[in-house]
């Protein structure tokens, strides 16, 4: 288990589920949550969080960063479940929302 603090440098994980400090070869377990808030968000909506033909651009999309919330499905669904994963699919790990936080907002009534 990755001890708090630690840095890691290979690139690891699948093109749709990657972090994008996986991509820039350093960064440290938030890379595992960001992973967890993409199967959340493929769960809310159906669709992978970014996509592109080739996996260059997949990776493109992923350091571009560039949410859509205004396409189907998302204009269908609730502003509290666009607002969860505008809050922890944040491109610097100091800016999403902790796990903690994300389960504290689960927990209340819907």
């Amino acid at each position: 288990m990755p001890l708090r603090g630690q840095i890691f440098t290979d690139v690891v994980g699948s093109p749709y589920d990657v972090s994008p400090e996986v991509l820039l070869k350093r960064y440290g377990p938030e890379a595992d949550v960001w992973t967890a808030r993409v199967i959340l968000y493929i769960l809310l909506s159906g669709v992978p969080l970014f996509w592109a033909e080739t996996q260059q651009g997949i990776f493109e999309a992923v350091l571009k960063g560039n949410l859509d919330f205004e396409s189907d499905p998302w204009a269908l669904k609730s502003d509290s479940a666009k607002d969860l994963i505008r809050k922890t699919i944040c491109f610097r790990p100091s800016d999403r929302l902790t796990t903690h936080k994300v389960l504290c907002m689960l927990a209340l009534p819907l």
